[in-house]
């Protein structure tokens, strides 16, 4: 682990926050960049880490990506911790806790960051489909479809719910205001997942499409590929059977039947003897099933249908394979704007489609936000600041590292160590550690300042991006007021209060201002 040196000119580190609005799951890794006075073998710095320490700002830790030189200064661009998620791999469904989950993806994408899920939500239980993608794509629509946001602060991954931290805004530089109309769709389209983990479950034929009869000759193998309504960690292997009902084999290892080409049965025996045989496989993407089938050597019989059959022209499917893996049936709900078609820029409604949308509940958490961009008006703020961060906020989160305590002990043996703290115990110095080091992390914005809330006289605003150097933190927020934060700006008024604070103006203007009030 490096630091960032004393020599540097400059630094910036730019951060986002995980997006809550399902119809844009936005959202960078952190980067930090800097400048220093370049040196002998400065190129061995390419994908070190490095640690950018500012008293008044906190630590950053991140790895070297892009070096550059020029008149004798070494440019130094690094990614921050998230960017180990940003990789693709194949991840299989899960059923567990938040905090599982967190750590099965660490696993999967080699990250070794120390990971700080919020205990107010580590222990919720979550059952999460399996894909093959960028894990970072996907961890951020599961965040946003659960109201969930992450983000580094200092060495740490932080899983922590939305407006967990109000900003801190010291010295106002500057700030403005942006409102503006929106294209709207007349309706849009929320697609949620209703998703049952399941052992012995029957994941083919697939409910949302017509089962395939396959057909093989003899001696040939067939090969095919079926996309599931789920995704499996592991697929049991089906046995023949010389009859198979037109039923769920849920419950079971799964069954298949063999007809001929005189539409009559083929015995599991007589398959079986002349090498016909099924094998089944999870693909690469945990949402695909693999089915392998060796036709029978015997020609006479072929081609051959894995299929019961009524007779030479009727057919069904006879192959039902079951596994272990979470399966979904799609619900999609419909959401009117308002916004007539006869006036709308678009006569096609906007499709919000996520995996990890899996109840009514979150479709209609989502549509709130959703309409948000898709309906407007946008409304969002950009400013500079001398600080974001709330002091002390980060006291739970960061932690001296075992590289503090050598640099806070150098040189010292063991002996001298436990001389010097004679007759404590281990939860003594714990405390004294902790206190000793309070001031390193009580003023920690990176991390902190992303998803933080803004409050102002006539709204709420989340920060949606900063970009932090040395003297100024500059940000990018959009409008977040909530019922509560209605209520409590209202404590007491009435219904004519209200009319009277918003007299001939439309809801369209209410929800500019949502929080303004006349005395």
């Amino acid at each position: 682990m490096g630091t960032v040196t004393a020599n540097r000119e400059n630094y910036s580190v730019q951060e986002d926050a995980t997006s809550f609005d399902p119809a844009s799951p936005s959202g960078g890794v952190g980067q930090l960049s800097y400048t220093i006075s370049d040196y002998k073998n400065s190129h061995l710095l390419l994908n070190q880490q490095v640690i950018l320490d500012d008293a008044g700002r906190g630590r950053f830790e991140a790895e070297v990506r892009d070096l550059s030189k020029s008149g004798g200064s070494l440019s130094v661009t690094a990614d921050g911790a998230l960017t180990g998620f940003n990789e693709w791999h194949s991840v299989p469904p899960y059923s567990g806790t938040l905090a599982g989950y967190v750590n099965l993806l660490t696993v999967i994408t080699g990250v070794s960051n120390a990971v700080f899920v919020d205990p107010s939500i580590a222990t919720k239980p979550v059952v999460v489909s399996g894909f093959q993608g960028n894990v970072f794509d996907q961890f951020r629509q599961f965040l946003s479809a659960n109201q969930w946001e992450v983000s580094q602060v200092f060495q740490r991954i932080v899983v922590r719910p939305i407006r967990t931290i109000v900003a801190y805004d010291v010295n106002i530089i500057d700030e403005s205001e942006s409102i503006g109309v929106v294209t709207t769709p007349p309706t849009f389209d929320i697609n949620w997942y209703q998703t049952i983990w399941g052992t012995q479950r029957e994941f083919y034929p697939v409910p949302s499409a017509e089962a395939t009869v396959l057909v093989v000759e003899s001696g040939e193998t067939l090969v095919q590929e079926f996309t599931l309504d789920g995704s499996l960690v592991s697929v049991n292997q089906p046995v023949v059977q010389d009859y198979v009902a037109n039923a769920s084999y849920a419950g079971t290892n799964g069954v298949y039947a063999v007809a001929g080409n005189d539409g009559l049965p083929i015995t599991a025996a007589q398959w079986t003897a002349s090498g016909g045989r099924i094998a089944v496989e999870i693909g690469t993407d945990p949402r695909v099933l693999v089915v392998t089938v060796y036709g029978a050597n015997i020609p006479r019989l072929a081609p051959f249908r894995i299929a019961m059959t009524a007779g030479t022209s009727s057919y069904y499917n006879a192959l039902r394979v079951t596994g272990t893996g979470a399966a979904w049936t799609k619900n999609t709900i419909t959401f009117n704007t308002g916004e007539d078609q006869i006036n709308s820029d678009s006569f096609t409604g906007a499709e919000i489609d996520s995996p990890y949308i899996q109840s009514t509940g979150q479709a209609i958490t989502a549509a709130i936000y959703a309409m948000k961009s898709l309906v407007g008006p946008s409304h969002s703020l950009s400013g500079s600041t001398v600080s974001l961060n709330q002091p002390n906020a980060s006291a739970e989160i960061v932690a001296a590292s075992i590289g503090d305590f050598n640099a806070t002990y150098p040189g010292m043996l063991i002996s001298g160590f436990n001389l010097a703290h004679a007759g404590q115990t281990i939860e003594q110095f714990n405390a004294f550690w902790e206190e000793a080091n309070a001031n390193d992390f009580s003023n920690q914005l990176f991390g902190q300042g992303v998803g933080a809330r803004l409050v102002r006289d006539t709204a709420c605003y989340r920060v949606t991006s900063t970009t932090t150097g040395p003297d100024v933190v500059n940000y990018e927020a959009v409008s977040d007021t909530t019922i509560g934060d209605f209520n409590g700006r209202f404590a007491g008024a009435t219904i004519a209060d209200f009319n009277t604070h918003y007299a001939g103006q439309v809801i369209r203007d209410y929800n500019v201002t949502p929080l303004r009030r006349i005395a």
